[in-house]
């Protein structure tokens, strides 16, 4: 477990909601591009429609995501991801794990509702 990057034992890493994963700088660490979950350390690679990138889950009541990514929602509750750039404010370089509100904003939530409202065009078309 970990309260911030630093407390991650390997270099790289970065701590997500209290759990050290690989961060950016690792093949299929959290925020880099993916075509597929088996792309992702985490299993994990989220898209908005225009962007894959591999994720995390989150809860958009309790942003764990580290520096530089924000809780994104799913659409579901307060279900999200840690999305690369949303960082809600937490900029303090601790490398998160901080009690955060909301769902974030900002263009990376723009894009995000846009690939859902794609995705609901598309079925409906269907």
């Amino acid at each position: 477990t970990c309260n911030a990057d630093g407390d991650c034992p390997n270099s790289g890493d970065v701590c997500a909601n209290h759990v050290c994963t690989a961060g950016s700088g690792a093949s299929g660490g959290l925020g880099t591009a993916c075509t597929s979950n088996a792309d992702c350390v985490s299993g994990q690679c989220g898209s908005d429609g225009t962007n894959s990138f591999c994720v995390v889950g989150c809860d958009t009541s309790n942003d764990g995501c580290p520096n530089g990514f924000g809780c994104l929602s799913d659409g579901d509750g307060t279900n999200g991801v840690c999305w690369p750039g949303a960082d809600n404010g937490n900029n303090d370089n601790t490398g998160g794990c901080q009690s955060k509100g909301g769902g974030g904003t900002g263009p990376a939530m723009i894009l995000l509702g846009l690939g859902f409202a794609g995705l609901i065009l598309v079925r409906k078309r269907a």
